[in-house]
């Protein structure tokens, strides 16, 4: 991005700077470039909040993307050394003045007072443009978010700590997504933005942690229905055991049995037809050769080499592909899928009469089914979305056969 005129702008901040002394821009280090860069922020949020575009996200993003120009990275170099320079020249004096009386009586001596004002409200409202868009994010994300708190809450902290990027056991994401909706209502409930900022109703106000447990029900029918349609799109059969699972669960009197049967089915069905054993031996020897329980040796085959649960769950949730960069997010539904079959399997017989034993064999099944459909959802919806048509039709006729 050449370092020209000021852009045209629609974003609040850049039209106050226009006003403001080109000395006084440099001593702060707003140059033409540092407000280009904040204009694009803020007019990609402005297109991806409006409500009144018919197009969809992505090809608003394509639009978006298309219309930015051309990185100039020698003068993108430049513009960061320049600031640097600029702050260095100015850095005691900024910071001998803040110290003794505060930055914001700083920025009022420099400014003046009517054009820090301007100034002031010119920032909020484009970070409230900002953080409408990133508000509407969280929410869409917390789904994800509940799908891997379900997989991190079967997985043992142990293993948690063998990821590629290991995961506190203590961590839980919904509990971050509800702490950062939270934190965004400092911007969104400003008086001085109440007309400016296009809120949805249902944005209007925190979600809040009153109702967690109501919330993580609603948000985990949220997975549950869209790991269904992922489903449904690959395999009618897979699909029907998801839901004999359910039905069996909620009204059977053997309902545990049932479910864990069901459950276990869907698994082995999904792995054993998306791969075969050798692709996946070969797979996960040229991917995951040290971690040395994606095979086994089957003393029932003449000691063949097998490829493991994990290994075909890992298999599975890198879609085949060969692994760059190692996603902890593909690591953790393939262990918690296993972990999850391994209980389904032990509750395969479970016929307790008693009353609390039979409750928490069920328990114990919700979770699994919990885990079973993250791992349908993060896997079909987030690695398996890139592969061809053709690669999916044919996984399609291979969990079909």
């Amino acid at each position: 991005m050449a370092e020209t005129t000021q852009p045209a702008s629609t974003c609040a901040v850049a039209v106050v700077v226009t006003t403001i002394p080109t000395s006084v821009r440099e001593r702060l280090g707003l140059t033409p470039r540092v407000l280009s860069v904040w204009d694009y922020c803020i007019q990609a949020a402005a297109v991806l909040g409006d409500d009144t575009d018919p197009r969809p996200v992505t090809e608003r993003i394509e639009a978006l993307r298309a219309s930015l120009p051309d990185i100039d990275h020698k003068a993108l170099t430049q513009g960061l050394a320049d600031l640097e320079t600029t702050v260095q020249r100015h850095s005691q004096t900024w910071s001998r003045y803040i110290r003794q009386h505060g930055s914001h009586a700083f920025l009022r001596r420099i400014l003046g007072e009517g054009t820090y004002r301007a100034l002031v409200l010119a920032f909020f409202q484009d970070v409230g443009v900002l953080t409408v868009v990133a508000r509407r994010a969280v929410r869409h994300l917390m789904p994800y978010a509940v799908a891997i708190d379900d997989l991190t809450g079967i997985v043992n902290s142990g293993q948690l700590t063998r990821l590629s990027s290991p995961l506190p056991a203590e961590l839980v994401f919904l509990d971050m997504a509800l702490k950062a909706d939270e934190f965004m209502d400092a911007v969104l409930t400003r008086e001085d933005l109440r007309d400016v900022l296009a809120l949805r109703p249902e944005e209007q106000q925190a979600l809040g942690t009153a109702k967690l447990v109501d919330l993580t029900e609603t948000l985990r029918d949220v997975v549950a229905g869209r790991a269904r349609e992922s489903v449904v799109d690959l395999s009618r059969t897979l699909t029907k055991k998801v839901d004999g699972a359910r039905v069996a669960l909620e009204s059977s009197p053997d309902g545990v049995s049932q479910a864990a049967n069901s459950l276990v089915e869907l698994i082995d069905r999904l792995l054993r037809q998306a791969f075969s054993e050798q692709e996946v031996l070969t797979w996960c020897a040229a991917n995951y050769a040290d971690w040395p329980e994606v095979t086994y040796v089957d003393a029932n085959a003449g000691d063949r080499v097998r490829p493991s649960k994990l290994g075909q769950a890992l298999c599975f949730g890198y879609a085949g592909r060969e692994v760059g960069d190692r996603s902890v997010l593909v690591e953790l539904t393939a262990l918690a899928l296993r972990e999850a079959r391994a209980r389904l399997q032990r509750l395969k017989h479970a016929d307790s009469e008693e009353p609390e034993a039979a409750e928490a064999d069920r328990v114990q099944v919700r979770r699994a089914l919990a885990a079973v459909e993250a791992y349908l959802h993060l896997s079909l919806s987030i690695t398996w979305v890139r592969k061809g048509d053709v690669e999916l039709q044919g996984l399609r006729q291979r969990l079909a056969s």
